[in-house]
């Protein structure tokens, strides 16, 4: 092959590997919405917050965030659930970590940490956020499944 058609065709598999990475990254961080979600037991997934068992939900909303040990921005995301739970009572954070849970990976469908699961009061899926979220995201959110309990 001469030189010039390696060159296009490098040329070309650089750009197609951009334009890829750059769809890959418009889709992170955005939620997603579930229609007719599963419900979740936190019981069932062995669920803890600073070491004591939860089995409770929030009131209003639950932030159910599937984090692992390699991940970069899981503690990023863990720090900006955690701070908005201390602004909004009816929220709760709990952070798994399922490094050696693939079981949850599994029934969860977790492809990518971290992925956080917005659970309503009854703990079904109201959406989904894969890759690391943005506060206004997280926001959003929480104004959508309030409103939608208004209802």
């Amino acid at each position: 092959m001469p030189l010039d058609q390696r060159f296009l065709a490098l040329a070309g598999l650089v750009l197609l590997a951009t334009f890829i990475g750059l769809v890959f990254m418009s889709k992170s961080g955005r939620a997603r919405r579930i229609k007719n979600g599963e419900r979740v037991n936190l019981s069932a997934i062995s669920a803890t917050k600073n070491g004591n068992p939860v089995t409770k939900l929030g009131e209003k909303l639950t932030l159910l965030q599937f984090s692992s040990d390699f991940c970069s921005s899981c503690k990023q995301t863990s720090v900006l659930l955690a701070s908005i739970e201390k602004t909004q009572k009816e929220l709760l954070h709990i952070d798994l970590d399922i490094t050696e849970r693939l079981d949850l990976a599994r029934t969860y469908n977790i492809l990518r940490t971290p992925t956080t699961l917005v659970l309503d009061s009854k703990g079904i899926v109201f959406s989904r956020i894969v890759g690391a979220p943005k506060q206004a995201t997280i926001e959003a959110e929480i104004e959508r499944l309030v409103n939608d309990d208004s209802k």
